[in-house]
């Protein structure tokens, strides 16, 4: 027979141990953003996801004009708003945060390509001048990695990307083309 003591003791050291359990298991367990919020994206951004891990991802200065045609990750070093000159006024005008530009020549392929972002802001794809019009768009703000993704058809010539409204002075992108795989990703 267990004295009243003894029942106290195995009930606070069931007690305890519950509370260690999940105390460990939050330090060491995947949180909800490392699991679920990256699968709630209407499409998968695992290769992006993989990129933005990298150690060695290439950085570029806001105003960069690569020469050839980057698919896969870098991080953009932006500027304060008012000092970025957009090439054609963002659709969403932004008052305050960081921006930036990039300049790609013509894609190696026309097609259906995919612009991701670690963070919260606003993408402009311009060719030609003219500001194109996303094919779609997922978010989540749950995933650790990535924020947001744009889908936008490019033709054959240079490509401009203008971000705005980011609330870092840096940012991770990501471009692929996703013609051939757009059901199959």
């Amino acid at each position: 027979m267990k004295k009243p003591c003894d029942a106290q003791i195995t009930h606070c050291s069931a007690i305890f141990a519950i509370l260690l359990a999940s105390t460990l298991g939050g330090a060491g367990a995947p949180s909800r953003a490392q699991t679920n919020g990256c699968a709630s994206f209407a499409w998968p951004v695992t290769l992006e996801r993989k990129w933005f891990a990298a150690s060695d991802l290439p950085s570029f200065h806001s105003g960069a004009s690569l020469a050839t045609f980057l698919e896969g990750g870098l991080n953009l070093v932006l500027l304060p708003l008012p000092d970025v000159r957009f090439v054609v006024t963002p659709e969403t005008p932004m008052q305050s945060g960081w921006g930036g530009l990039m300049f790609l020549p013509p894609p190696d392929k026309p097609g259906v390509y995919q612009v991701t972002l670690s963070e919260k802001a606003w993408v402009d794809v311009i060719q030609g001048g003219v500001r194109i019009t996303s094919q779609g768009h997922t978010g989540s703000m749950d995933c650790l990695e990535v924020r947001k993704s744009i889908r936008f058809v490019l033709g054959p010539g240079p490509v401009t990307l203008q971000i705005s409204g980011a609330s870092k002075p840096t940012l991770r992108v990501a471009i692929r083309n996703i013609t051939d795989n757009l059901t199959l990703d």
